[in-house]
């Protein structure tokens, strides 16, 4: 076997092992879907992922309709994985209780 064939097995190999992720924005009448993703090790790398951008969105518009949104974080396949809704946001919960 070449150098050069066992570099591109490697590569090849390491390129599988990093899951892409989507991080679609949904509500009854909404759909933002994500057509780019972020590649993470792992499902709960992509949750933790879900939940710093709920936050970042909620510091923007507000947290009136935080429980109307959710992420649904999907994979290559378009199959979901987890769906995390805006209320789990420490932000909101803290906004809803008047404690941030």
């Amino acid at each position: 076997m070449t150098p050069h064939y066992q570099t591109l097995m490697v590569r090849v190999s390491w390129e599988n092992l990093m899951p892409r992720f989507y991080f679609h924005l949904r509500s009854k009448e909404n759909n933002i879907p994500d057509d780019s993703g972020k590649e993470l090790d792992t499902l709960i790398d992509a949750y933790e992922h879900a939940r710093f951008l709920i936050d970042k969105i909620l510091v923007h518009v507000g947290h009136d309709a935080a429980d109307l949104w959710k992420v649904v974080i999907s994979n290559d396949k378009d199959a979901a994985k987890m769906i995390v809704p805006f209320a789990v946001s420490h932000a909101a919960r803290g906004q809803r209780r008047g404690t941030t």
